[in-house]
């Protein structure tokens, strides 16, 4: 599941609605070096992911991209 950084009470409400849901094993964001994942508003994006046992995983771009086509990307 996708969820929102830019707004953690719509990540934790996507959270609480399909958390728990077959096929959900982890939620997916993105590095945002503006707002690190470890800053405190996006404290109740944590509790909501440990509270449905689910882990959180991201990706910059440009490493997606390294990964799916090495021989294709540029920096």
């Amino acid at each position: 599941m996708m969820v929102p950084k830019w707004d953690p009470e719509h990540a934790v409400a996507e959270i609480t609605r399909v958390g728990d849901e077959d096929g959900v094993v982890a939620a997916y964001s993105w590095f945002d070096p503006k707002v690190p994942w470890g800053a405190e508003q996006l404290a109740l994006v944590f509790e909501a992911l440990v509270d449905n046992d689910l882990p959180l995983l991201y990706c910059r771009t440009k490493v997606l991209i390294r990964l799916l086509a090495p021989s294709e990307a540029s920096d």
